[in-house]
């Protein structure tokens, strides 16, 4: 394992948000005060400073960010204004989303759709370009805090909950609209831990 300390970036705070390009770039977003972007470079190993927000600029809290078509998309953590900036030409433009899904857990399937969990017997997708919101067929989950998109194939995709002992762990497909559990002695303390699908060969 490599470590890579950060240099001459403003991070006293620790509160960031994080997305991939999916190319060579990893970008944080600072979610507090004011926006600060800062991208890591997976090839060399640096960091940058993209953009910092001015102080007469309208500072929003962020909660999430994503990566898109070549924009970052922030949610903020209350209120339905969508921050987006575009590393290109490090400009921030404003657009609107759904309150509901604000401050809620949820994940991004990378075409534009987030899916959430804002509450109790409550799933939603939300497109992120339409703007459409769609409820989906809800799950006994009160809340979690790890949500992963996989995407198998064209026909196969899932959303997994991983909560361990405390909440369980669980998988919906996309395409049926169904929840299942998973793993179900799972005895771990997962909730407050994030996940990643690693695929491998042999």
């Amino acid at each position: 394992m490599e470590t890579n300390q950060v240099k001459g970036i403003e991070y006293s705070d620790n509160v960031f948000t994080v997305c991939y390009d999916g190319g060579d770039y990893i970008y944080l977003v600072r979610k507090f005060k004011y926006m600060i972007i800062c991208r890591f470079n997976v090839l060399t190993l640096e960091f940058q400073e993209i953009y910092k927000s001015k102080p007469n600029d309208r500072n929003i809290k962020l909660f999430q960010s994503f990566f898109y078509k070549g924009l970052i998309y922030c949610l903020p953590v209350e209120g339905d204004t969508l921050q987006i900036f575009n590393p290109s030409d490090k400009k921030v433009t404003e657009s609107q989303c759904d309150k509901s899904i604000v401050n809620s857990d949820m994940c991004f399937d990378g075409n534009g759709n987030i899916y959430c969990i804002p509450g109790h017997n409550t799933f939603i997708r939300f497109n992120l370009e339409t703007k459409e919101k769609v409820n989906l067929k809800a799950s006994n989950i009160k809340y979690c805090f790890s949500m992963i998109h996989h995407k198998v194939s064209n026909e196969e995709s899932y959303i997994y909950v991983v909560g361990g002992v405390t909440i369980g762990n669980h998988r919906y497909s996309i395409e049926k609209d169904e929840w299942e559990p998973i793993f179900t002695n799972d005895e771990y303390l997962r909730e407050e831990f994030g996940s990643a699908i690693i695929s491998t060969t042999f």
